[in-house]
């Protein structure tokens, strides 16, 4: 049993999303193959590099006012609201600002663009989350889903690193013996 540490942000994945991975090999292999190397080092994807644009004002009053009271130090709501002397809540609305890669998206989160008074879009939020432009999730669900799923592109990248330095491994050496 290998445990891994791994943030999207460093493999290509417009998200700085940080997830433990458990990784697993039969008794019978454990002794024929080495441990695991996951280092992964793609530049990182900021929010600019993805951004729809400027999109239409739908926050709430609540979000509204911390929006309109940001400070570039804030990262979310929370921080806004305390400052204000309003109750601290809001911790998982974050403020998404253009020239870092964005928050973990989380299935109960409402991330706001910094720069226009509003929510990240459906698009923006499923680019954030590695899938494909044409997958179908109902929209009520839909960062719910992306908050719940382990991003296709870092699932890619484990798979990849596991047919390198395993699966070519064992297939060269069954291929040896033939």
């Amino acid at each position: 049993c290998q445990l891994c540490l791994l943030n999207g942000a460093s493999m290509g994945l417009p998200q700085a999303r940080q997830r433990v991975f458990i990784i697993v090999i039969r008794n019978d292999l454990k002794d024929s193959l080495p441990p695991l190397k996951l280092e992964f080092n793609e530049p990182p994807i900021r929010f600019k590099d993805i951004m729809d644009g400027e999109g239409e004002n739908d926050l709430t009053e609540r979000e509204q006012f911390a929006w309109e009271h940001k400070k570039m130090s804030d990262h979310s709501i929370a921080d806004v609201l305390s400052r204000n002397g309003q109750k601290h809540t809001g911790f998982t609305s974050k403020f998404v600002k253009d020239n870092q890669v964005p928050y973990t998206i989380t299935a109960g989160s409402r991330n706001i663009c910094y720069r226009y008074p509003r929510t990240l879009t459906v698009d923006e939020v499923r680019k954030i989350s590695s899938f494909p432009s044409d997958y179908k999730c109902d929209a009520n669900k839909f960062v719910w889903l992306m908050g719940m799923s382990v991003p296709p592109i870092m699932m890619a990248h484990i798979a990849n690193q596991i047919r390198i330095q395993w699966l070519d491994k064992l297939s060269g050496s069954a291929g040896s013996h033939a």
